[in-house]
């Protein structure tokens, strides 16, 4: 499967996350001609991706982002104290 488009994705923020999120990621890469990278914590994205047994099938990758900012962390320093 070749998309003509890629979106990542901060599958680590919002509401119910990462399962929530993961579970947009795997329902747009199985109907839109899209890749679709999570960025997150990959063991936790690993787990969530585990439940979709159609997931090798799709333009779906992970890419490790250990480190989150909490809502009352400063988004400005996020880059200084957590590279990755």
């Amino acid at each position: 499967m070749s998309a003509a488009s890629r979106i990542a994705v901060d599958a680590m923020g919002g509401d119910f996350a990462p399962r929530t999120v993961v579970d947009g990621g795997m329902l747009a890469a199985r109907r839109l001609d899209v890749g679709i990278t999570l960025v997150g914590e990959a063991s936790a994205l690993e787990r969530e991706l585990a439940r979709h047994l159609d997931r090798a099938a799709r333009d779906l990758t992970v890419v490790d982002g250990p480190h989150s900012v909490a809502m009352s962390g400063a988004a400005s320093e996020a880059p200084w104290r957590k590279p990755r």
